[in-house]
């Protein structure tokens, strides 16, 4: 808790130091007012709950140019009110502070706050409370990048630092390295101190043209070395590998991408979402149609638990459509999805599909809705679950002399039928504001 107090008043306090950089600026404000309905009933499960909610956020974002060649930036959000667990009355989500320099020998971008960190998507992906420096030097050849950055995760109990270095060569392509060291407690045992993990990889990225088609391949080895499970004791070691292969056709209006993935059982880096011991196949294709319709389609093999005496496979089908209708534009996705064990304990069918629409009513005003459903078979239990969502919404945008404003209302409920039932109602009302010079 010590630790979680700490990291409230790290933000607050840049919080007070990015609020005057934001008012000497060029500011931007977003506030949004969201109240939400929700409803829960089960059967024959005793579950019976209703229950509401509101929240106003605000956001702040500046921009001020320090000389020609530096620029300052602040960015701040936060719940003016709020009597949900999501939200404190009066508290600071977010705020940062950045400052880059295109001039100096090395030029540089020193971020301190709330940061997004990608290293990769198999080593770091987080949100940090901490501060990080891009380096990006001046070379005659390859160009070259390093990032370095540390700070605290969620709930200020844990601490990532690392980074990683870029090179960018027009015949090798694009070679990364990256390092990440985590010192934090265990995801099962938050209490336990002492958990540790270091995480490494190498990746490449190459463009290519083959016979008139645009070609690129990706491949990246990552090594996990580390704590993750204090009831399985310390001292674990795994890998990760990833290769893609992907296209353009040149003359024809197609493209497709090719990926293979696996991850050993012990590959568990706190900093990223990785499904450990996996094995994961993907194709998928598109295809652009006359009249501005396009067409994509997909299919995706994985085994789960690959280890295990009982591993489980999910396959996946998905089929999508995008263009015009009428005065508008509209997307419409559908998949199917079919998991089951070696064992016959797991058996599970999912059936989905989504529309949505866009129509631009008049020269300010835009016109957005949405539908959603779709039902899980559990052929073992002998259960349906079926959920159905609708939305729509209404965006107008403003202005008057320098001035620009938006203003978005959103209408949206859900409803689920299964073991336990739902219903949500959930309208919010967004305004963005840019003021003039």
């Amino acid at each position: 808790m010590k630790a979680l107090r700490g990291r409230r008043r790290v933000t607050v306090v840049l919080a007070v130091a990015v609020l005057p950089a934001l008012m000497a600026g060029a500011a931007v404000a977003d506030e949004a007012l969201r109240v939400e309905r929700r409803g829960i009933e089960g059967d024959p499960v005793s579950v019976s709950a209703s229950e509401a909610f509101a929240a106003d956020e605000l956001h702040l974002r500046s921009d001020r140019r320090l000389s020609a060649y530096g620029t300052l930036r602040g960015d701040f959000s936060g719940a003016l009110a709020g009597d949900d667990g999501r939200y404190r009355s009066g508290s600071v989500r977010r705020a940062s502070l950045t400052w880059e320099n295109d001039q100096a020998p090395v030029p540089f971008r020193v971020k301190a706050g709330d940061l997004s960190v990608d290293t990769s998507a198999r080593t770091f992906n987080r949100s940090i409370d901490g501060a990080s420096v891009l380096f990006r030097p001046r070379t005659t050849g390859p160009s070259q990048s390093m990032r370095l950055f540390s700070g605290s995760g969620e709930g200020g109990g844990s601490r990532y630092s690392g980074g990683r270095w870029r090179i960018e060569d027009t015949i090798v392509g694009a070679v990364s390295l990256s390092a990440i060291r985590y010192d934090g407690p265990a995801a099962e045992v938050p209490a336990l101190e002492g958990i540790n993990q270091d995480v490494g990889s190498l990746s490449w990225q190459r463009d290519l043209t083959v016979a008139g088609q645009r070609l690129s391949m990706e491949m990246e080895y990552g090594r996990f070395s580390g704590d993750y499970d204090a009831a399985g004791g310390h001292g674990h070691a795994d890998t990760a590998r990833f290769l893609a292969l992907s296209g353009e056709g040149g003359m024809l209006p197609y493209d497709w991408r090719l990926s293979y993935e696996r991850y050993g059982e012990d590959y568990r880096p706190a900093g990223a979402d990785i499904p450990a011991d996996q094995r994961i196949t993907a194709l998928q294709g598109g295809w652009r149609l006359a009249g501005g319709l396009a067409a994509r389609a997909r299919v995706r093999y994985v085994r789960e638990a690959l280890e295990s005496d009982n591993p489980v496979d999910v396959r996946l089908t998905g089929l999508s459509l995008t263009g015009s209708m009428g005065p508008g534009d509209f997307s419409t996705d559908a998949f199917v999805s079919h998991r089951e064990d070696e064992l016959g304990e797991i058996e599970r069918v999912t059936r989905a599909l989504s529309a949505n629409y866009v129509w631009q009513l008049i020269r300010h005003a835009t016109l957005r809705a949405g539908l959603a459903g779709g039902m899980t078979r559990n052929r073992i239990e002998h259960s349906v679950t079926r959920h159905r969502r609708a939305s729509i919404a209404l965006d107008w945008r403003l202005w008057g002399g320098a001035w620009r404003a938006s203003l978005s209302s959103v209408f949206a409920v859900r409803y689920e039928d299964g073991v336990i039932d739902y219903r949500g109602v959930r309208p919010t009302l967004g305004l963005s504001y840019v003021p003039g010079p």
